[in-house]
């Protein structure tokens, strides 16, 4: 709960800026679904709104894990690879778990040309790439393996939750035919 409300601290100056930020976001993709439809292409809505709440994703991530805490700590990393910290840190190790899942579930759904295996991996390095830019910009961030393996694990998790539901949605669809 003391981490909540550390994060709460942090961000509550500029929730005004990113209620307007997701207002212009939601402006402009209203803009895109209007001109697909001009141009009457398949799965409108389903293709805007995939890419909609993967960009809310990319945003919010990048939000999260790149915005400055105010703490004077530049370039730390913690390279130890241990379960125990990850179960210590309770609150934070659930957010990195869940940070990913969500983006990984709708990219499996939007991007089906990739296989499962090149996805996971994009999001592994996505990951990485955050964690590296908590470590060079002066965030006052921790750079941390664990970090990454809680992302990548919950991107898998996404990843299957999306091919499940697939699966339930082929089996409804082949039962009404």
């Amino acid at each position: 709960m003391d981490q909540l409300i550390q994060y709460w601290r942090i961000y509550n100056h500029i929730i005004p800026m990113l209620v307007i930020s997701l207002v212009i976001i939601l402006l402009i993709f209203i803009l895109i679904f209007f001109i697909r439809i001009k141009k009457k292409q398949v799965d409108i809505l389903k293709r805007t709104v995939l890419e909609l709440l993967i960009s809310l994703n990319v945003i919010s991530i990048c939000f999260v894990t790149l915005y400055p805490t105010g703490m004077k700590e530049n370039h730390i990393i913690d390279l130890r690879l241990s379960i125990s910290s990850m179960m210590s840190q309770g609150t934070e190790s659930f957010i990195n778990l869940l940070l990913f899942l969500p983006l990984a579930y709708f990219c499996s759904l939007r991007i089906k040309f990739l296989s499962k295996y090149y996805l996971v991996l994009c999001f592994v390095i996505f990951s990485l790439l955050i964690e590296v830019s908590q470590y060079v910009l002066p965030l006052g961030r921790i750079t941390t393996l664990n970090d990454v393996i809680l992302n990548s694990v919950g991107a898998v998790i996404g990843i299957i939750l999306s091919k499940l539901y697939l699966k339930v949605m082929n089996k409804e669809v082949n039962s009404y035919a």
